[in-house]
């Protein structure tokens, strides 16, 4: 009976041993932690100015040309009543920008930084068309609008296997943003842009033979300029019918009314950022239609 109870104890022993072994020879999985949050928000934070969108935003009123085509189409549509607006203005209640991270299954992660800001949106109109008239009466007075931004850039970064600090590697080919959200808001389809060194075409989706918003892309492949140089916008192509009045703007929220051609210079050295706004023509010409409008900032780095 005990030389059995010794073979027993004895194969159990082997059991375990294989066991131990087998655990031993596995690698150890990677898991996320919340000390890699701290590190990646520490990589994030002194870049908020260059990741954030909320910039572009003008301080002042901006100013609306219609070209006399769209005029004469609004003067047709008698179907309601319509208004000529001279200039608009944006006006700020609450604003949040935040982060969330998408883990990759090898000690990678992007970090998606979103901004979302509330407001509403002030109208200077000088004239109007009443319903069933196609001739404009002088107006004095202001239409507002509700506002609801929100954007995304992505950030791509990387810590070696998880054994060293984190990295970050590569930036998404543009910021996207849009209101009221993007199932309803007009969008582009491309941009084709100059600068001294070259040209580029800006495309929506990622693609691995483009350049592509939605792409990463490390901090070589941006656009790089000299401090004094300028980028040129060349033209614009927007997506399925929508009629948009296009802006172009800088990072400190000065925005012109976009022309092919139209270009945005920098001066300061670093990482920077300049936009192209379609708003939608009816958020302009009707008072119960939402403000509708597609932005696009596209990374410079000035050298």
């Amino acid at each position: 009976m005990k030389r059995y109870l010794s073979l027993v104890i004895l194969l159990l022993c082997l059991v375990w041993l294989s066991v131990a072994c087998k655990k031993d020879d596995e690698p150890e999985v990677w898991r996320w932690s919340y000390q890699d949050s701290l590190d990646v928000v520490d990589l994030l934070e002194p870049q908020q100015g260059f990741l954030s969108s909320k910039n572009h935003l003008p301080e002042g009123v901006v100013a609306v040309a219609l070209l006399e085509d769209i005029q004469e189409a609004i003067r047709q549509d008698t179907s309601s009543v319509r208004y000529l607006v001279s200039g608009f203005s944006f006006s700020i209640t609450n604003s949040v920008y935040a982060y969330t991270f998408d883990l990759g299954i090898d000690t990678t992660i992007t970090a998606y930084v979103v901004d979302t800001l509330k407001g509403s949106v002030e109208l200077k109109v000088d004239s109007l068309f009443e319903r069933g008239s196609d001739s404009a009466l002088a107006a004095d007075t202001n239409i507002y609008k509700m506002l609801r931004y929100s954007s995304r850039g992505d950030v791509f970064f990387d810590s070696l296997g998880g054994d060293a600090t984190w990295r970050l590697l590569k930036y998404s080919g543009g910021i996207r943003g849009s209101t009221p959200e993007v199932a309803t808001a007009p969008s582009f389809d491309s941009l084709v842009l100059a600068y001294p060194a070259g040209g580029l075409t800006v495309i929506s989706s990622a693609d691995p033979d483009a350049y592509g918003m939605r792409g990463l892309f490390e901090p070589e492949e941006l656009i790089h300029i000299s401090s004094g140089e300028s980028v040129s916008v060349e033209e614009v192509f927007v997506s399925g019918d929508d009629t948009l009045l296009i802006y172009l703007a800088d990072d400190k929220g000065n925005w012109i009314i976009h022309e092919p051609g139209a270009s945005v210079s920098f001066t300061s050295k670093g990482k920077s950022r300049f936009y192209i706004i379609g708003i939608g023509l009816w958020s302009f010409v009707y008072a119960s239609d939402e403000w509708s409008s597609v932005i696009w900032g596209i990374p410079v780095i000035v050298d």
